[in-house]
């Protein structure tokens, strides 16, 4: 596993380390970059050493993105499958070519493929804005989050904390460009669609799909309708 060296890299090389013993598996080795590294040589030349099954590359910004070019540059996109918990999330598959992103594989909420009338108003809004005002790609992943805090500041009638906190946790669902979100009351998570994605040709192809799919990992140690005022950061046990 390959991540970037702060809170999420830290946190999901947890998460993998704990999934991948549940299935009998094992983590040869995770290696942290700090943002800044570009230079992934060594460590491509340590993975054709240790020949593992898989890579995750939980890597962020620009200049990791160095990764995937050096990845696809070595040839190692033919031998040994890449999957990412991050890529896609900033359009990334934009900025490679195809040649270098096809075949790397993602699970998320949205990709620009789906067929449902929420995801192509969405498309074609964001069209229309770029035209008007030069407005960079839109990234459909944020969008659900920010229409799921209007919809209970319409519930609540207010920004109070109470009456939000009530809003949140009566089951607040909202229809975004990635189908159904819904506000898990529990743990104020989002329960959406997951799609397990692959890059071709620039873009993301849905190849299966998990509907409705429940915060359960944070459900095992975060409970805030029990516990309103918890503010601890939860991580996994291993």
């Amino acid at each position: 596993m390959l991540a970037a060296d702060y809170n999420y890299g830290q946190i999901t090389a947890k998460w993998l380390e704990h999934y991948m013993k549940e299935g009998k598996g094992k983590v040869l080795k995770t290696d942290f970059f700090p943002l800044d590294v570009a230079d992934f040589g060594s460590t491509i030349a340590k993975i054709q050493q240790e020949k593992p099954a898989f890579v995750v590359a939980a890597l962020v910004g620009g200049a990791h993105m160095s990764f995937f070019r050096q990845w696809a540059a070595s040839g190692m996109n033919k031998k040994i499958p890449l999957c990412s918990t991050t890529f896609g999330l900033g359009n990334e598959q934009l900025a490679l070519s195809a040649a270098e992103g096809d075949g790397i594989l993602i699970a998320g909420c949205y990709s620009g493929e789906l067929q449902n009338p929420a995801t192509k108003d969405f498309l074609a809004s964001g069209q229309a804005l770029r035209r008007h005002q030069g407005h960079p790609r839109d990234r459909g992943h944020a969008v659900p989050g920010h229409h799921a805090v209007g919809e209970c500041v319409k519930k609540a009638g207010s920004l109070d904390r109470a009456k939000m906190l009530a809003a949140i946790e009566s089951g607040v669902s909202i229809q975004g460009p990635g189908g159904t979100v819904t506000l898990d009351p529990k743990t104020h998570h989002a329960i959406l669609d997951i799609n397990v994605m692959e890059v071709k040709n620039q873009k993301l192809t849905i190849k299966q799909q998990f509907k409705a799919r429940k915060p359960l990992d944070t459900a095992q140690y975060c409970d805030l309708s029990k516990n309103p005022d918890d503010n601890k950061q939860y991580e996994v046990k291993i």
